[in-house]
């Protein structure tokens, strides 16, 4: 895959999409519930867990929520195996938690199961057409399937739902990175590292790109530039829209 060429081993086992998460659920004003549907990773960890351990106590909603929260958290510390445990018991609960498909695709993904990560996305997106993070992740498996025009298709939509998602801008700086629109991919990566200046692979897209256009020849330098300025024009008017 030509994508894959683009990304390290740690990169294509699956990347948290933390630029693009939101808060999932809406709890009553209950410290457990506070934390679990807010904080992430430990703190909501433990949340979470005090929610799903009252048990019938509480509704299937919100317990569904629990776990997908949850669930979410585990895949950011790379605990797969009790993430997908989470997120199978949150579609378990409530078959209409679009949240919980978007994170177990985000899983299957992770396992290269793309036919699983794709049916998941999709769900998701049926259930809540406006979910970002559901069309970058989509756009992200067919990307790591070499499918470029639905990949960017996804993106792109992404982008337009939320124009703060860093990665969706990532993602989509690496296809244009990958399909030769170097331009593009420099605009969108120093797009994501404006919203997010830590973002490791918009980091890697620009530095490989300015590596190239360090030795390229001066004639073709000068068209990259302009063409560079035409792909930020064009993103401007299509952000405008």
């Amino acid at each position: 895959m030509i994508w894959a060429r683009h990304l390290n081993r740690a990169q294509r086992t699956g990347i948290t999409v933390a630029a693009c998460l939101t808060a999932t659920g809406v709890f009553a004003a209950d410290a457990a519930m506070q934390s679990c549907a807010t904080a992430m990773l430990e703190q909501g960890i433990g949340g979470c867990s005090e929610i799903v351990s009252r048990g019938p106590g509480e509704t299937s909603s919100s317990r569904a929520t629990a776990h997908t929260n949850r669930g979410r958290d585990y895949l950011i510390q790379g605990e797969l195996d009790r993430a997908f445990a989470d997120l199978n018991e949150a579609i378990r609960l409530d078959p209409e938690h679009a949240d919980a498909y978007v994170h177990r695709g985000d899983f299957f993904q992770r396992q290269g199961a793309y036919e699983h990560a794709l049916a998941d996305l999709d769900q998701a997106i049926r259930l809540n057409p406006d979910l970002t993070l559901a069309y970058a992740l989509r756009g992200r498996v067919y990307a790591e399937q070499d499918e470029f025009d639905d990949a960017l298709a996804d993106l792109n939509e992404a982008v337009h739902l939320d124009p703060t998602c860093a990665d969706a801008y990532a993602f989509r700086a690496l296809v244009y990175e990958v399909t030769g629109r170097t331009s593009h991919a420099m605009v969108d990566s120093e797009a994501a590292l404006a919203l997010m200046p830590d973002h490791k692979e918009a980091a890697e897209v620009k530095e490989r790109i300015r590596a190239a256009l360090a030795t390229m020849p001066r004639s073709r330098l000068a068209m990259a530039k302009a063409a560079k300025t035409r792909a930020a024009n064009e993103r401007l008017v299509v952000d405008r829209r």
